[in-house]
């Protein structure tokens, strides 16, 4: 692909999307979140074109708001969700907790065989034994679990 359609395909996503709106009222941050999308993609072989950032509804570190980081595989459409903590150079893999069926860390990535790990075996817990692969310590007591969930409540 080109460099003049790749851009006028980076173009058209960003049109929608309001941080780009907004990408010189804070520099800083919006640099930080292009640096966290191209980084993203780069562990995933993909182009940065297909990741897209939003402001985590429900993860926040005092005043920070967690990237939400949307990445569309460009084969097959499907979308996968990631965060990244504060101050980490990691991301966590969002799914659905076992448990409540909120969206929660699920998987600590570094690899692409992180992810394809996660793929394999899905998530579980300590109780599913070693054929599920084991949540993040994040897992417990994130805000994205349903307020009756056990795990809502583990960490504090």
């Amino acid at each position: 692909m080109s460099l003049a359609t790749r851009a006028r395909t980076a173009a058209a996503q960003a049109a929608d999307y309001p941080l780009f709106a907004a990408r010189f009222s804070d520099e800083t941050s919006y640099a930080v979140r292009m640096r966290l999308a191209t980084n993203l993609a780069c562990l995933l072989g993909i182009d940065p074109v297909h990741v897209t950032i939003h402001d985590d509804p429900a993860r926040r570190w005092g005043p920070y708001v967690w990237p939400l980081l949307q990445v569309t595989d460009p084969d097959d459409g499907h979308t996968y969700t990631f965060t990244c903590e504060p101050g980490h150079n990691t991301f966590l893999a969002l799914g659905l907790c076992p448990a409540c069926s909120g969206t929660v860390p699920v998987a600590r990535i570094i690899h692409l065989a992180d992810l394809g790990d996660l793929l394999a075996r899905g998530v579980g817990t300590a109780e599913d034994g070693d054929h599920a692969l084991h949540p993040p310590a994040e897992f417990d007591g994130d805000p994205g679990h349903d307020s009756s969930c056990p795990y809502r409540h583990q960490a504090e």
